[in-house]
């Protein structure tokens, strides 16, 4: 009869702490206007997530913190949709980040490359801002699995060439303020079905290598605006 009480107590005490953290109060220092939901805790001088961010949170920023590596600690938060670690000092891709992610917010970091598993089980990220990194290689295949990608923002990184392999979903691309000198017609190709792409202050020349005459020179990129010029 003990026994069957306390294994009462003890499932009962591990429902309670469950809950508690699902549904916590909002961590110190935070603002929580939709407790459970939406989480801020910016400009807090934080090296790592407060503990009591409620593990069903849906929208979080931790921006403009001093964050260095966040490796895996978004994890249990299965329920994530937005996300944002920008103004920070991460110095690579974090990893281990839930698949439930939809917008990502990566600018102002130190992040260098990207690697072909970096975003392999990000595939509901329909907006990804990775402006002003270092960023100046993306492995090839490392956008392929990005499905539902939209919005795509690569401005003022390092590159000097288009990232391989964009996904088709795209209807964003900013990768201005970058080293790109020249393009490829399979990256103009790229390029065009991208709607909205920006490539100023590029210096871009777009070449061919099955029609050398063909050139798009770096004022016809402006704005978006794509044309041919023989």
């Amino acid at each position: 009869m003990r026994s069957s009480l306390l294994c009462c107590l003890l499932v009962f005490l591990y429902s309670s702490l469950l809950a508690s953290l699902l549904v916590s109060s909002c961590p110190k220092g935070c603002c929580c206007p939709h407790p459970g939901a939406l989480v801020l805790c910016e400009s807090l001088g934080l090296h790592t997530l407060p503990r009591s961010v409620p593990l069903n949170t849906a929208v979080l920023s931790v921006a403009r913190n001093r964050l260095c590596n966040v490796d895996n600690i978004f994890r249990p938060y299965s329920g994530l949709q937005e996300l944002s670690l920008s103004h920070n000092q991460l110095a690579r891709f974090p990893r281990g980040l839930p698949s439930s992610l939809e917008t990502l917010q990566l600018q102002e970091n130190q992040i260098t490359y990207i690697t072909s598993g970096s975003l392999r089980h990000l595939g509901n990220l329909t907006r990804l801002d990775l402006e002003d990194n270092r960023i100046r290689s993306i492995q090839p295949g490392a956008l392929q699995s990005l499905t539902r990608l939209r919005m795509l923002t690569l401005r003022g990184n390092r590159l000097s060439r288009l990232p391989p392999n964009l996904p088709s979903s795209l209807t964003h691309l900013d990768v201005s303020a970058n080293c790109i000198t020249a393009l490829d017609m399979y990256s103009l190709v790229t390029l065009v079905a991208s709607y909205g792409s920006i490539l100023d202050g590029n210096g871009s020349r777009v070449y061919s290598t099955f029609a050398p005459c063909t050139e798009v020179t770096n004022n016809s990129l402006n704005n978006g605006h794509l044309s041919k010029t023989f």
